[in-house]
């Protein structure tokens, strides 16, 4: 789930990349409801309840591996969503 544009994050090219071919490869990704994902949700992950990645355009799709100085774990739909976009762009150059 990411934050809907509403909240103020970008409208990047990566994450709208991964919310369609996420979405087509079946992957449970969509754009959070307006305060559906509050900023409290980094104390889930911070304890293990709850996984984060980022999108952008230099680091593609990464999961977070560390978060406020914390050791957290990649989850697995972090992992394949990552994997999922490394796949999906050598096959699409151009998207």
């Amino acid at each position: 789930m990411t934050p809907p544009l509403s909240s103020g994050c970008l409208a990047g090219i990566t994450r709208e990349l991964l919310l369609e071919w996420g979405a087509a490869e079946g992957l449970p990704v969509r754009e959070a409801d307006p305060g559906e994902l509050p900023f409290s949700v980094l104390d889930d992950v911070t304890a293990g309840r709850a996984h984060v990645l980022v999108t952008g355009s230099v680091r593609n799709v990464t999961p977070v591996v560390r978060l406020d100085d914390v050791a957290v774990a990649a989850g697995s739909l972090s992992e394949r969503a990552a994997e999922l976009f490394v796949r999906r762009r050598a096959q699409h150059v151009d998207p």
